[in-house]
């Protein structure tokens, strides 16, 4: 386990988004994403899942996990090409997506129930793609083939200057939560790297 890599971690928890993080560092969204895979590896253990479509660390049954809850949070809203008819509104509801192609994140068909409101609130839509990674989406957006429903992160604004965020209403937020599994003993570097997290977030918190 490397320091680059927790530091990595720590940085997409801090800014609840991958793409934010990928700004904040300067380095591109795949090669976080990759040294995530590897850490998940190397721990043995899902570290990232989505919560109503958002980023967070999160398994299954959460009986069997540790959970400490972060202070990040992301808002969820739809990116549109600024000559789309929609591009003037201040904010759209759900419905008014329902006519739309829309371009929605790959991990919003695998989750099921209350896990997954935003996602099951979309599940009648017109969805002509999906993407695991945002800037593929926004090309999409910017070429007019879609719109994409998407957190706001800080590399959002710089993807393509013919694009627009508009948030939804109500307000769709997500929120983020560690997790790590109860009664498994974790090499030393782990160990201290999940007491360090919880300090950290502690103490910014406080």
């Amino acid at each position: 386990m490397e320091l680059r890599v927790l530091r990595y971690f720590l940085m997409v928890v801090s800014e609840g988004s991958i793409s934010r993080a990928a700004s904040k560092l300067h380095i591109t969204q795949p090669t976080i994403s990759r040294q995530l895979a590897e850490l998940e590896k190397e721990l043995k253990t899902e570290l990232f899942g989505l919560l109503d479509m958002g980023i967070l660390v999160e398994p299954v049954e959460y009986q069997n996990y540790e959970t400490f809850p972060l202070p990040a949070t992301d808002l969820w809203g739809v990116l549109l090409h600024i000559e789309h008819p929609l591009a003037g509104e201040e904010t759209l509801t759900l419905e008014a997506l329902h006519n739309l192609p829309l371009i929605i994140p790959q991990r919003a068909l695998s989750l099921e129930g209350k896990r997954n409101r935003l996602g099951n609130a979309l599940k009648n839509a017109s969805v002509i793609a999906t993407y695991n990674i945002l800037s593929n989406a926004a090309l999409l957006v910017h070429k007019g083939l879609g719109c994409a429903v998407c957190l706001y992160g800080g590399a959002l604004p710089r993807l393509s200057a013919e694009t627009k965020f508009i948030p939804f209403s109500p307000e769709r937020v997500s929120k983020s939560v560690f997790v790590w599994k109860k009664g498994y003993k974790y090499n030393p570097a782990s160990e201290i790297f999940i007491q360090d997290l919880k300090l950290f977030f502690t103490k910014n918190n406080a």
